[in-house]
Formats: structure tokens, C-alpha cells, sequence
């Protein structure tokens, strides 16, 4: 490696060799250099902030809003507004240094957002009923947090983007700086003939070499070829680009390592819609039958509640068989029969072949639960729930079915083309369809006054895990 000193006296020598138009195109390739350095420095940055903050805001503010649901004086001990202030200092700090007006869009969104939040944790804070703040947590403060959450992967993302355009960009700037430099030797190339085509060995091959580089980067290519340092200039641009590199490639991982997490974070929240009001109400029932001494239906319903819990923690599994969501059911209905005993009647249907079938868990109790509260309640003289389980060659077709009030068509329309009612429903599709990559048919049909009926039918194949595999049923 040639020492800076002796570097710098053959740079002497050149300018007097090349003059003025020499000493420019230097410059001018520094400055890039300098320019695109700093812009890449300020991308990594804002992505590693980005990428920090989106790791724990969104579940850390929405296990903080439910602890104050439950509990209102655990609003100065957890401090979400100190959460709220802090992620609006970063959007600020990214405001600051991102020149992308789609990312700029995107903050300005998540601001907008982190307003909306402030509001309806003031909300919660000044309203005195649980259901109410309930209904604010879970349809506004974790649909805000959501969209923070989605908004910063996009920010994420466009900015990721941006980094590659730099990439091509520099290419371009730097292969016209060195077609001028070329020709500028060509032309005193008879005056420095010995110790020109020397110099330019040494100044222009690691320059290629770095260019090759950040073409073979902007290509996607993230392998780098060697550099025989000349100078300190181009050891730290070499090392800094390397780095940079290095944080690419741990930033796409990491984006990648998000999206699985995010995956597995949407099923284990769907899957832990289980409504504690049914606890409630299960437990009070068990106290008045004890205090009526009806022993056998409090063992009973102890029984039932016992398999409802086991089976909906199921040791922490996603994928349940057959029979044991079909148990599940089962558990659920007894505790409701209990307690509505002079209303609901309910009916299962299904073979034993199917018995050890996988699905996902709670695919059916939030559609009963639906139709219980929804159907058979409002039903003068109760009615009743049937399931039926039905397989085809390749097909595995489940139908829930009430005789409860029914829905007026204009009703059904509404829940058949809207997110925004039927909740457990709509939770219940969505699990199917990330479980099954939308290859499941999801049907409702109702007349008032009469029955309503939810059909779904999803493939005979083993369900999506949380490592993205499945395999066909055997």
C-alpha cells in the first residue's frame, strides 16, 4: 500500500501534468462521493430509527390502553402519553433528514395518527364506562397503532427503495466522471506518457473497482470485489461503503424477519379474541347454581369450562385437530345451555373420519358465539344451533346454522360486503385466509324472522404454520 505522503506528491505531479480540468473532475468526483455518503448515512439512520421504533410501539401501547381499561389508576403508572410524545419526537427527527415526498406522506400519516391516539387515550381516560373504553381500544386505539405499524413499514420500504435509485444514480454520475477523465488523459497522454499511464493505473483502478461495485450493488449483488487501497480517501469511502452494504443487508433481513413476525403476531391476536365477559358470566352462573345446590350442574359446567380453556390454549398451537375445535364447540355450548337453558338447543353433526383433520383453532366458537348473541337472543322463545361437517375429495365444508331473528336482506348485504360488522366473522375470515392463502370460499345467508346460516369450505390439505409450510393431506 503506497503511503499518503508519497500519494500526495505523485498527485502533485499530475496536476502539473493535467492542469485545472483534472484538478475539476477530482473535485467534482469527491463531491459525489462526499454527497452520496452523507445521503446514504442519513437513509441508514432514519432506517435504523424506523426500524427501532416499529419493533415494540404498537404492542407495547396496546398492552399499556388495556391495563388502563381494566385498571384506570394504572394511567400515571404506565404513561402512554409519554409513548405518544416520544414516537412523535422520532417522526420528527425523520421528518428532519427524509427528502422522499412519498416517505414525507407517510409521516405526515403517522402524525395525523398519533394525534387521533392522544384523543382517544383522553377518552378512555375521562369516560367512566369498561364497555365503552373497550369498544375504544379495540376499534380505534389498536386500529391507530396498526396503522402507525403498517405506515413506518412503508416508510421502511420507500426508503430501502430509495437507497437502490442512489445506487444507480451514483453509477451514472461517476461513469460519466470517468469517461471525461479518460479523455483528458488520451489528450496529454504523448506529454505524460511514462509517468501518466502509471498514475492512472493506481488513481483509476480501485475508482473501477468501487464502480463495479456500486453497480453490481445496484443490481442487487450485494458480494464485493476487493479494492487495493491507494489512498486514505479511498480506504474510508471503500470501508464506509462496505459498512453501508453490511446495514443493507441487515436491514433487508430484519424487514423480512418483520413481516414473519408480523405474520405470526396477526394469528396469535386473532386467535386471543376469547371474551372475557363469557368468563364472567360463566363463573357467576357457577356461583348461583352452587348457591341452589344443583351440584351436578355445577360439575357440569365445570367440566365444560375446564375443556373450553385447555383446548383454547392448547399449549400454545395454532393448528388443532378436527375434534378437538368440534370439543371446543361443544364445551362452549354446554356452558351456554346452562345458562340459557330455556332457549338454546343445539345440534352436532360430523363423522369420524374427519376427526383427525387439522384446522385452525377457533375457526367455529366465534361464528356460534355469533349466532347466540346475534340470532338466538333476540328470538322470542330462543331456537337453535346446528353444525354440520361435510368432505368432499379435496374440499372440507363446515356450516353453522340458527333458527334465531335472521337479518333483513338490506342487514345481509351490509355483512356480506362490510368490515365493519360481524366482528367475529370477520376475524374468523381473516385467520382462514392468511392460514389458507385465500383458497376458502366464505358464504352467509339469512331470512328474518327464520335462520341464518354461515358456510365456509377450505381445502383438504394441512393449513399455512407460522414457518409458511404446508403440506398436502395424506
Amino acid at each position: 500500500m503506497i503511503k499518503q505522503q508519497s500519494f500526495r506528491t505523485r498527485i502533485r505531479y499530475l496536476v502539473l501534468f493535467t492542469s485545472f480540468p483534472l484538478i475539476i473532475c477530482i473535485i467534482i468526483l469527491l463531491v459525489i462521493f462526499i454527497n452520496t455518503n452523507r445521503e446514504y448515512n442519513n437513509i441508514l439512520t432514519n432506517l435504523s430509527i424506523a426500524s427501532d421504533f416499529n419493533a415494540d410501539f404498537q404492542k407495547t401501547l396496546d398492552f399499556k390502553m388495556y391495563q388502563v381499561v381494566i385498571n384506570r389508576e394504572m394511567f400515571d403508572e404506565v404513561k402512554p402519553l409519554n409513548d405518544i410524545a416520544y414516537a412523535q419526537i422520532i417522526v420528527g427527527r425523520l421528518q428532519e433528514t427524509t427528502t422522499n415526498d412519498d416517505s414525507l406522506k407517510h409521516l405526515s400519516d403517522i402524525e395525523r395518527y398519533l394525534t387521533f391516539l392522544v384523543d382517544n387515550i383522553n377518552r378512555i381516560v375521562e369516560n367512566q364506562g369498561y364497555d365503552q373504553n373497550m369498544q375504544i381500544l379495540d376499534r380505534r386505539i389498536r386500529v391507530l397503532t396498526l396503522l402507525v405499524h403498517q405506515k413506518m413499514q412503508e416508510y421502511i420500504y420507500n426508503e430501502t427503495q430509495l437507497m437502490t435509485q442512489m445506487h444507480d444514480n451514483v453509477n451514472i454520475d461517476f461513469t460519466i466522471i470517468v469517461i471525461i477523465f479518460s479523455v483528458f488523459i488520451v489528450i496529454i497522454i504523448f506529454a505524460i506518457i511514462i509517468f501518466g499511464l502509471h498514475m492512472t493505473d493506481k488513481l483509476t483502478k480501485p475508482l473501477m473497482t468501487l464502480s463495479d461495485n456500486f453497480r453490481t450493488v445496484g443490481e442487487g449483488d450485494f458480494s464485493l470485489h476487493e479494492i487495493n487501497v491507494t489512498s486514505n480517501e479511498i480506504g474510508v469511502l471503500h470501508e464506509a461503503f462496505g459498512t453501508m452494504i453490511a446495514k443493507i443487508e441487515d436491514l433487508m433481513q430484519q424487514i423480512a424477519a418483520d413481516k414473519d413476525n408480523l405474520r405470526l403476531i396477526e394469528f396469535q391476536l386473532l386467535q386471543s379474541q376469547i371474551n372475557p365477559h363469557f368468563l364472567y358470566n360463566a363463573f357467576d352462573t357457577i356461583i348461583w347454581l352452587t348457591e341452589d345446590k344443583e351440584y351436578d350442574k355445577v360439575k357440569k359446567m365445570m367440566i365444560s369450562l375446564s375443556n373450553f380453556c385447555r383446548i383454547a390454549l392448547s399449549d400454545g398451537a395454532d393448528i388443532i385437530t378436527l375434534s378437538e375445535e368440534i370439543q371446543h364447540v361443544r364445551s362452549y355450548l354446554e356452558i351456554q345451555q346452562i345458562r340459557y337453558y330455556d332457549v338454546l338447543k343445539y345440534e352436532i353433526e360430523t363423522s369420524g373420519e374427519l376427526a383427525d383433520y387439522l384446522i385452525p383453532k377457533l375457526s367455529l366458537q366465534p361464528i356460534v358465539e355469533n349466532a347466540l348473541y346475534h340470532g338466538i337472543k333476540h328470538k322470542r322463545g330462543g331456537g337453535s344451533i346446528k353444525i354440520r361437517c361435510n368432505a368432499t375429495h379435496d374440499l372440507l365444508i363446515i356450516s353453522i346454522r340458527d333458527t334465531g331473528i335472521g337479518m333483513t336482506e338490506e342487514k345481509l348485504e351490509q355483512v356480506r360486503n362490510t368490515t365493519k360488522s360481524g366482528y367475529g366473522l370477520v376475524n374468523v375470515f381473516e385467520r382462514l385466509r392468511l392460514y389458507y392463502e385465500n383458497d376458502i370460499k366464505f358464504d352467509i345467508n339469512s331470512v328474518y324472522s327464520e335462520y341464518t346460516e354461515v358456510k365456509f369450505t377450505i381445502p383438504r390439505k394441512k393449513p399455512m404454520g407460522i414457518d409458511g409450510k404446508g403440506k398436502n393431506e395424506k
